[in-house]
Formats: structure tokens, sequence, C-alpha cells
């Protein structure tokens, strides 16, 4: 039994949470032999914008999602600190409140995000906090991309990165948002209770969160 914790931090804006969330999330929980895997939803998410942002909607939505895991309230636990500390949500700072020196933090970084990462708000600080692990969603060139932006971080921050090769579900949020706009069906989409969620809240008719 080792003496500190591999705890996982998977941040979005989970507008809506989807099927595609729920399987990273078990992926980078098993891949990495997580601890704990804590799901924090953003209040204001600084690098895309959110129609109308609703950061307490899409906490409750998240809470819902993730509540449907068997490892829910085991080793996954969705916590609201970026939504209780109001504002922008920045990386940097939700790693530096839950890092300690008996902890190893690894943060889940999608490739779309991670292919920016040099851009964020204090990027030295996220790669000296945490490993930064990539759930891989490409191939070919892409994943060559994926490669030299890997070494110039490591060369620029001596970022720890780890790239997890498993083929992601190809669900978005905007997708699903489009779909309700339509007025088309999202089972299979989303868990169940999203999908009630989202109708009985009426969600996105007119990009509302």
């Amino acid at each position: 039994m080792t003496d500190y914790e591999r705890l996982g931090i998977y941040g979005g804006t989970f507008s809506p949470p989807h099927n595609g969330h729920l399987y990273a999330a078990t992926t980078f929980l098993n891949k990495i032999n997580l601890d704990r895997l804590l799901i924090i939803p953003t209040c204001i998410p600084p690098h895309k914008e959110v129609f109308s942002n609703n950061p307490k909607a899409r906490l409750q939505m998240t809470e819902l999602a993730f509540s449907g895991l068997p490892e829910y309230g085991k080793k996954i636990f969705v916590d609201d600190f970026e939504y209780a500390s109001g504002g922008k949500s920045y990386t940097a700072n939700t790693l530096e409140h839950f890092s300690s020196k008996n902890r190893h933090l690894f943060f889940l970084c999608g490739t779309d995000m991670f292919l920016t990462l040099d851009s964020w708000y204090r990027p030295d600080k996220i790669c000296k906090l945490a490993t930064i692990v990539v759930m891989d969603r490409y191939r070919g060139e892409s994943k060559s991309a994926i490669d030299a932006y890997a070494v110039m971080l490591k060369s620029k921050y001596n970022a720890s990165i780890s790239i997890i090769d498993a083929p992601p579900l190809e669900i978005s949020s905007s997708q699903i948002r489009d779909a309700v706009v339509n007025g088309n069906d999202i089972s299979g989409l989303v868990p169940d209770s999203i999908r009630k969620y989202i109708e009985e809240n009426k969600l996105y008719r007119n990009e509302q969160v």
C-alpha cells in the first residue's frame, strides 16, 4: 500500500454530460489505476462560450449522470469546488487547491484541449502540479501532432504526460444540444436521467445552458 493517493481530476463544462464523458471517466480511472476520481464541472469556462451560462444546472446534471456508475461514491465523486468558487474556473487554481504532499494528481485532458494547453492560464503550474493524461482520439498525422506537442510541453515545462490509447465514444455535447434544438431523440447519447432532466427543465431549446 502506497503512502500517497493517486487522485484524478476530470473537469469540463458538461453541458450536458453524456455517455462519452462516463466512458472517459471509467477509462481514466482504470487505465491510470486511480484511488479516487473527482469530476469537477466548471463555473464559468474561460476557454469556451456557454450560452446563458447556468452552472447550477450543469452541476446537477453532472451529479445525476455520474451517480449511475457503479464506482460512484466509492472511487468516483462529483465535486463542486469550481461551482462554489464562482467566477472563471482555471485548472491551475483547481489543481493547486487539491494538491498535497501525500497526493499524486492526474489531470484528464481531451486531445482538442491538450493541443492548446500552452495558451491556458499558468500552464507552468498545471504541468508542475499534475501528470497530464491525454485520451487519444486521433490517429495518423493528428497523432503525430499530439506526440510533438507532448515533446514541447516536456521541454518547456518539464511536464509529465501519459497518453491513454483507448477508442473514444464519438459523442459531443454540441451534438446533443443541436439534437434537442431540432427535436431529435437523444436516447443512447446520454443517461436516461439526463434526457428527462433536459426535457423537464426545457434546456437547450434556445441554447440555455
